[in-house]
């Protein structure tokens, strides 16, 4: 079979969370370059297409599934009949209980917890051990948080603006003032509550009187409990676990935020980092391993216009906005483009490992924040932007190639 070369993708758009919703989005390669073609249903990779769902019209927006059929073509539409309702029927409730923004009919989700605040609610495992393992992450204190959905909101509310420059706390002492307050009550985790039950798998919900005045006062609607930044990997998890019981392996999953997981018998491929030097192109270049998570961020455009990116100040490059500059806050950016793999498929650890390097606002902490990761990584910096560094985990990997003009360090 064909090798099938699969790139992260980085572009930057609005995740499917309804209020905003930020991401950071692919620039796809041959990720879908199997399209399923009406009437033609030869052995090779096709992009799987799922059902509607009227409760959740967006749940398959920028996330694709590729998968490597084989056989006659009558044993190919079979399958692929068969796949696309199990795969659709996965991804679907796997939105659904990651939704901050809508509840559903007989339904505890995020929303759930959100809008019924102090009230205890039973959950599906999956839910559980999500919001289990981001709190966890949460209370690391390495730039991701799981109470930051309106933070997230009022970022957002710069960051896809045409002409974001005018707008940005920089230049605007109106939003200054407003993003600092909730930056700072946000980073507050005594302002938040997460009572989570393992035995009876409840969790209940509550946001402190104090935050709650300030949303009021600053205007600021939406969930305050979001997974945000992580959102993706856990959905990609709970996706491909279903999947892989039923017995689909051979393809993978990607989204438009820069996440990939391979299916267990998915061997072949490259995971790609982006860089910028001189002008945004692939870097680098990581084989694949069957069952491995990579997630990818970035600080920079890949496209002229693309939303979502931007510098402050244009004269100088120290300072950039990028999707996740509302758990970054203020200060410099040191890193502007970085990967981590997951050889054993945690996504959610994949996208955490970016989300701490991206916010580190020293260049001389990003190598002890990379040598802390227990998982290959890799970074450029905006100080040697022709430089892709691997983090310690990454020197006992092999296959690691750098595309010209980059150095692998």
């Amino acid at each position: 079979m064909e090798r099938e070369k699969i790139e992260i993708s980085q572009k930057h758009i609005p995740l499917r969370i309804a209020a905003f919703v930020l991401a950071f989005v692919v620039a796809v390669g041959s990720i879908t370059a199997g399209v399923l073609k009406i009437g033609k249903k030869g052995p090779g990779y096709r992009t799987v297409e799922t059902d509607p769902d009227e409760a959740a019209p967006l749940y398959a927006a920028g996330v694709t599934l590729t998968y490597a059929f084989s056989g006659s073509s009558g044993e190919i539409k079979t399958a692929y009949n068969a796949l696309r309702t199990d795969y659709g029927t996965a991804l679907c409730g796997a939105y659904k209980l990651l939704d901050a923004e809508s509840e559903y009919v007989g339904l505890a989700n995020a929303a759930t917890l959100d809008r019924n605040r102090g009230e205890t609610f039973f959950l599906d495992p999956r839910l559980y051990a999500a919001l289990e393992d981001a709190l966890e992450k949460t209370e690391r204190r390495q730039g991701y948080n799981l109470f930051a959905g309106a933070l997230f909101t009022a970022w957002g509310e710069i960051l896809t603006l045409a002409e974001p420059q005018e707008f940005d706390p920089l230049h605007d002492s109106f939003q200054a003032e407003r993003l600092e307050r909730l930056a700072r009550a946000t980073e507050d985790l005594s302002n938040f509550t997460l009572a989570l039950d393992p035995a009876a798998l409840t969790a209940c919900f509550s946001v402190s009187p104090e935050y709650e005045a300030l949303l009021r006062e600053l205007e600021i609607s939406g969930p305050v409990l979001d997974f945000n930044l992580l959102r993706e990997a856990y959905e990609l998890t709970m996706t491909a676990a279903v999947l892989e019981e039923k017995g689909w392996t051979a393809g993978y999953l990607t989204t438009e935020g820069g996440l990939t997981l391979a299916l267990s018998g998915q061997t072949s491929g490259e995971f790609v980092l982006y860089g910028n030097a001189g002008e945004p192109a692939a870097a680098l270049q990581i084989p694949v391993t069957g069952g491995a998570a990579a997630s990818a961020l970035r600080a920079f455009p890949l496209t002229a216009g693309e939303l979502g990116y931007y510098a402050p100040d244009p004269g100088n490059g120290e300072t950039l906005r990028h999707a996740a500059t509302p758990a970054a806050g203020e200060g410099e950016t040191p890193v502007i483009s970085v990967i981590a793999v997951s050889r054993t498929g945690d996504a959610a650890e994949a996208a955490f490992a970016c989300v701490s390097l991206m916010t580190c606002h020293e260049s001389g902490r990003v190598g002890e924040a990379a040598s802390a990761l227990k998982m290959p990584a890799a970074y450029i910096l905006a100080a040697d932007p022709g430089t892709v560094v691997r983090s310690p985990a990454a020197l006992a990997e092999d296959g690691w190639t750098v595309a010209s003009p980059y150095v692998l360090k």
